[in-house]
């Protein structure tokens, strides 16, 4: 036990209402899903804007720079779960200064490396633009992209910075049990930046190469998109403040509360390399097969959405009151917390695997067009959305269980089980490559393998460190609601499939596969919720509880 948790006064733990964990997770989950369709919104206008110029190439690439450098280097939405359980026990024992003290120091040591970081960036920006044009056949169009491409590092970089601020804005307002604004205010930038290439579009038009593309443009497309990830800094920000948290930065390193949060980074700093290199080995190999780089990443983004949309949210909304829990070692209490946060999650992640697995060519059929859309490269998305779909279940549970860890300040177990997955999903790709295996299938189940594997020995540790005397409800609980879900899974499968299969016969072209493919989720949702109303599933009713008191409001 460190000094600082010496002079944290114990508090007895107050009750939770047992609808909070849902009525969080939904908050979280609905405006992660607008953050999410706005940002599909952006990337259309890009290439509706830019097109598929070497200007749209360098805007994108040198855009992704500083969100690689935060998430990746830094951490991303990870680090703010490392904040979480501290500033949670000051709040919870009414140390409002000591919170406040907590986060700015937080904030001020992680501005530190994030200045170095960006200063890395810039000193590095020639290599990295050499890199980025390497494959342009055309001499001076290559100049052209790195000379762009310069002046618009120089004006992104700041936004390392800026993401510092709104994800330490993000976990003050998580660890006061405030979800929406730190899960939308991702659509503030989203829109900035989709005002700023319309403006863009209006003042130069949208024919300009980056051989021509005049010095106003580079300018407002860089100030632009910088200003609008201002803008979501400053809306965390400002939440942090209503939270009762002014973020101003100090010299955290000198705390030794601050420096005990700091010594968990390096294990999540591993952790989230594991996760990047797991996945670009995988893209490394789906390169070597003739479209095969372009089919594997649909699977990918059909295997981020549940994650993305459904179980992070949920995990954040989970994690302050399981760290009040570890607090006051109420181990029982913290296993329930856990396995409602599963169930909930076990409720939409089953279902959605199940989809992926039956319904992988219609859902092929209705996402690709263009040169994608042949017999091959519609195979092809199919293998890989239908051999990732295990991979959906085995991410969630591997991600709830990291949260708990997490909750008991606990950073290396998840960095343990990370290396194991990693390593059985790599061992896979080595022995199928050995064996001659089919490419693209063995990628989806390697990765499905590595993350069922990785979340059963993550599971195992979490479990093991928080044991109780006597028996359980909760393991009954949660074994009914994985029962619910798993049944009614496989009830809709078979509707879901007819229908999907009768209209793509019936309807034609792309719009027909789309309608197809929404019409099989309509009569498979239908049929799921179906069976768990009749099974009287724990999930569905505190959902349905939950959006009938948000309609009434």
């Amino acid at each position: 036990m460190s000094a600082a948790d010496l002079t944290e006064r114990p508090v007895p733990l107050q009750g939770v209402p047992p609808d909070t964990l849902v009525a969080n997770s939904v908050s979280g989950a609905l405006w992660t899903a607008v953050s999410r369709l706005t940002g599909f919104a952006q990337t259309l206008t890009v290439g509706a804007v830019l097109g598929a110029t070497y200007l749209g190439n360098t805007y994108q690439s040198v855009n992704s720079l500083p969100n690689i450098v935060y998430y990746q280097l830094l951490s991303g939405s990870l680090f703010a779960a490392i904040l979480v359980p501290p500033l949670v026990h000051r709040i919870d024992a009414g140390d409002a200064p000591g919170g406040q003290r907590l986060a700015r120091g937080f904030l001020g040591a992680l501005l530190v490396f994030a200045v170095a970081l960006a200063l890395v960036l810039l000193v590095a920006g020639p290599l990295i633009m050499r890199a980025l044009t390497i494959d342009i056949a055309d001499p001076a169009a290559a100049a052209a992209s790195r000379r762009v491409g310069l002046v618009l590092l120089a004006i992104f970089v700041p936004q390392i910075l800026l993401y510092t601020v709104a994800g330490t804005g993000a976990a003050v307002m998580n660890a006061h049990g405030r979800f929406a604004l730190a899960a939308g205010a991702q659509t503030v930038e989203n829109i900035g930046m989709i005002l700023t290439l319309l403006f863009a579009g209006l003042i130069f038009g949208t024919v300009n190469g980056i051989r021509s593309v005049p010095p106003g443009e580079i300018l407002l497309l860089g100030v632009g998109t910088t200003t609008a990830v201002a803008l979501h800094a400053g809306c965390q920000w400002f939440g942090a403040r209503t939270s009762g948290i002014v973020l101003v930065p100090s010299r955290g390193w000198r705390d030794p509360a601050v420096r005990e949060i700091l010594a968990r980074i390096p294990p999540t700093l591993a952790y989230t390399g594991l996760a990047a290199a797991q996945v670009l080995a995988v893209l490394v190999v789906a390169d070597r097969v003739q479209g095969g780089l372009v089919a594997f990443q649909f699977g990918l983004n059909f295997f981020y959405l549940p994650a993305a949309v459904v179980t992070w949210p949920i995990a954040r909304a989970a994690l302050p009151q399981l760290a009040r829990l570890e607090r006051a070692e109420d181990y029982l209490g913290m296993r329930d917390e856990l396995f409602r946060a599963t169930g909930l999650a076990a409720f939409v992640t089953i279902p959605a695997a199940v989809a992926y697995l039956m319904l992988a060519m219609p859902l092929a059929l209705g996402v690709t067009f263009g040169n994608l859309a042949t017999q091959t490269g519609v195979s092809l998305v199919a293998v890989s959305i239908a051999s990732i779909a295990p991979a959906v279940i085995g991410d969630g549970a591997f991600i709830l269980a990291t949260y708990a860890c997490y909750a008991r300040k606990d950073a290396r177990t998840p960095l343990r089980s990370m290396l194991l997955r990693t390593g059985i999903t790599l061992g896979c790709l080595a022995a199928a490559w050995a064996l001659g295996l089919p490419v693209l299938p063995t990628l989806g189940l390697s990765l499905s393998i590595g993350s069922l594997a990785g979340a059963t020995h993550l599971w195992h540790a979490v479990l093991r460190g928080a044991k109780v005397a006597g028996p359980d409800p909760g393991v009954t609980r949660l074994r009914r609601s994985l029962a619910r879900a798993g049944l009614a899974s496989l009830a809709m499968a078979g509707p879901a499939a007819l229908v999907a299969a009768v209209l793509g016969r019936t309807l034609h072209g792309q719009v027909g596969e789309v309608l197809a493919v929404a019409g099989a989720g309509i009569v498979g949702a239908a049929v799921y919720l179906g069976v768990q109303r009749a099974a009287g599933g724990e999930e569905l009713s505190a959902l349905r509880d939950v959006v009938l008191r948000r309609a009434v409001r």
